[in-house]
């Protein structure tokens, strides 16, 4: 998707940049391992389908793709505190940002009639509800960044950027630690970079994700953003689950 083409989306513990051409070996080298390419439900590639694959996505205006890159300490990126509320504008090429090291990617597909815009505004909600939806896909591919919360991180990254509306996807007041120290990010998101040509038509409870129904740890992922398994799909062994509501403390 062009809208995404030079963002960096900055993070407490990640930064999300574009899916460029630069990062289809690494992504290539990920999809050759048969239990990757079963979790994501993917057909094995080669190396120059790769690269026109990503082409092929980097023009397509229903896919939103980023790959996650994992900060490192004293990486010299901005560090928002929330007393730090200066805007800064970072580029994919920045060096800082090219440093750091590529462990996994997240998406959205944009599916069906999008809304009709007016003014800034969505038409009627109950005129487009059942013919667009946003489904999420997250894959953190290096196993030794796994089980760290770097997901739940990445899909609120994304989600905020998308929807403009961080709220709907952490309790409403201090959280865990880890939101604490994140909320700063949302809130520059959603504040400075959010565009409003997302905005308009991601709504969040037009957002669904499907998991195979033996993931338990991504069904578990998605539960914490307030998403809910509304249907069992059993010739594909796969939840689908929708957001329903914003999350609650636990």
């Amino acid at each position: 998707m062009k809208e995404n083409a030079s963002t960096v989306i900055l993070g407490h513990r990640l930064a999300l940049v574009p899916y460029a051409e630069k990062h289809v070996p690494k992504y290539h080298e990920w999809m050759s391992d048969p239990e990757l390419r079963d979790l994501t439900a993917s057909e094995p590639l080669t190396l120059q389908e790769e690269y026109e694959m990503q082409q092929t996505w980097q023009k397509d205006e229903d896919k939103l793709t980023f790959i996650i890159l994992s900060r490192q300490a004293e990486d010299g990126l901005p560090i928002i505190d929330g007393h730090n509320t200066q805007d800064f504008h970072l580029s994919p090429e920045d060096p800082r940002i090219t440093a750091l090291p590529m462990v996994g990617d997240v998406n959205l597909f944009l599916k069906g009639v999008r809304p009709r815009v007016v003014a800034g505004l969505a038409m009627a909600r109950q005129e487009w509800q059942d013919e667009f939806e946003v489904e999420v896909e997250i894959m953190i591919a290096e196993k030794d960044f796994r089980r760290k919360g770097l997901a739940l991180e990445t899909l609120l990254l994304l989600l905020t950027y998308a929807t403009g509306q961080y709220s709907a996807f952490i309790p409403g007041n201090a959280g865990p630690t880890s939101h604490c120290q994140l909320r700063p990010y949302l809130e520059y998101i959603q504040l400075t970079q959010s565009p409003p040509s997302l905005t308009s038509i991601v709504a969040p409870d037009r957002l669904v994700s499907r998991i195979s129904d033996t993931n338990e740890p991504s069904i578990r992922l998605f539960e914490k953003l307030g998403f809910r398994i509304v249907k069992t799909v059993e010739v594909f062994h796969e939840v689908e689950m929708w957001w329903q509501q914003t999350p609650r403390l636990t």
